[in-house]
């Protein structure tokens, strides 16, 4: 079974960039979200739950979110 979390960027109709996680598996999932491997944000993802972090949108090369479930990098 493949273990996913996506992410992406995207631009909302009040013209603020936000960071889209979205948990697409049936168990819960703890993600970290890094900036140039510096720790922004812990999330706690729900199954198939989808979380809106506000950010800057010229950071989206630099952000990268790594699912830390169960120890795992």
């Amino acid at each position: 079974m493949v273990k996913t979390i996506d992410y992406y960027m995207d631009e909302k109709f009040v013209k603020k960039d936000y960071l889209i996680i979205k948990n697409s598996l049936d168990s819960r999932r703890l993600c970290k979200v890094t900036l140039d491997e510096k720790l922004l944000k812990l999330v706690l993802l729900l199954p198939n739950e989808m979380r809106e972090i506000k950010m800057d949108s010229n950071l989206k090369p630099r952000i990268r979110v790594v699912d830390i479930t169960d120890g795992s990098e």
